[in-house]
């Protein structure tokens, strides 16, 4: 593949990556008896009360975080600034459960660390949002090792390789909506993906890190020819291991909103596939770009208590094979989808359960 100037690549190459925010301690400390107060005075329900739950653990936030740092936020939440944020210096609850290494627990006993997560998202503007045909329809999920051999964020034995979540949706702000000839709309793909840390080491005791690889890096291998065949509708991908939806026909792959490059893909065999031969080459180029761009991921370890956010239309993700040891102490992130705008896709009962999309 030859590289060559571009406007895909001129856009790369200008493009800030990452906002780095550390939490002095003493705000930390506010931080974090914030959200116990907030948890003492309530009784909430994730899937009923995210937004009440935003907003408390957000007016928390606010002042310890400062005006320039939420400025940074609400940037950052418009995706059209950064691609990664990393907020550190936040404190780990203060009694960690066993980790519910079957995928599923009870949320009350990490309720400190999911109001921080949404109070984040909170600050940046972000609609938490749930799927009805992927965990469950549940808002936050487990990331814990739950399934052996599994290509999901409940595997650990096998490379989850480069990826950005549920693919099988359209673009919000840069596509017109797909519809499904079952359901009507189809679901979006989620905007944001947020992680907040409850413990993250492998067997050995050493930190399992999250790859994160920038889509402007793998667009600046490619070529005019291949940048052009992307852009085809021309692509089926079908949803992961994890999801029970139906495969999207007919799209295309890079979608240019504005100055920001967006890309469906995963590395998973059989995930993506072209329709015709031109579509096909383009797919093999792309694997060809990831795997030269690999050494300019970065790997971001999520220390229990700080929080990771990123754009999953900007960026690839992957988590390496590793070995959990004692299932009740292994690796543990909460993880929330976030959007631009609720109303981009279609609920099942908006009432009852206000952040889930069919």
């Amino acid at each position: 593949m030859k590289t060559t100037s571009n406007t895909f690549q001129e856009r790369a190459t200008g493009a800030q990556y990452r906002l780095a925010i550390r939490v002095g301690n003493e705000s930390a400390l506010r931080i974090r008896a914030g959200m116990e107060g907030i948890g003492l005075a309530n009784r909430f329900i994730l899937e009923r009360d995210a937004r009440e739950m935003q907003a408390l653990a957000a007016a928390v936030m606010r002042p310890e975080l400062g005006d320039a740092v939420v400025d940074q936020l609400r940037g950052f939440g418009t995706g059209r600034e950064q691609l990664i944020l990393t907020l550190t210096g936040l404190l780990p609850l203060r009694h960690i459960p066993p980790t519910p290494y079957q995928g599923h627990g009870d949320d009350t006993l990490v309720q400190v660390a999911d109001l921080t997560l949404l109070g984040v998202l909170g600050l940046m503007s972000i609609d938490p949002v749930a799927y009805s045909f992927e965990n469950y329809g549940r808002l936050i999920r487990n990331v814990v090792p739950a399934a052996k051999g599994a290509l999901s964020s409940h595997g650990y034995d096998r490379e989850l390789p480069f990826h950005s979540d549920n693919e099988a949706g359209w673009f919000e702000r840069a596509e017109r909506p797909v519809m499904d000839p079952f359901k009507g709309v189809r679901a979006p793909i989620p905007r944001f993906l947020g992680f907040v840390g409850l413990r993250n080491r492998d067997a050995a005791g050493k930190p399992v890190a999250t790859d994160v690889l920038a889509v402007a890096k793998v667009l600046r291998q490619l070529d005019e020819s291949t940048l052009r065949a992307l852009g085809r509708p021309a692509f089926c991908l079908r949803p992961p291991e994890s999801n029970d939806t139906t495969p999207l026909q007919g799209v295309p792959l890079l979608v240019v909103d504005g100055e920001q490059d967006l890309l469906r893909f995963s590395l998973a065999e059989g995930s993506v596939t072209g329709l015709d031969a031109e579509a096909t080459a383009a797919i093999r180029n792309l694997r060809q770009a990831i795997a030269a761009s690999e050494g300019d991921a970065e790997q971001i370890v999520v220390q229990p208590g700080s929080i990771l956010v990123f754009d999953n239309t900007r960026v690839f993700h992957r988590r390496t094979a590793f070995e959990p040891g004692e299932l009740d102490q292994a690796r543990w992130m909460r993880r929330v989808y976030g959007v631009l705008n609720l109303g981009h896709g279609r609920f099942l009962d908006r009432y009852h359960r206000p952040f889930e999309w069919d």
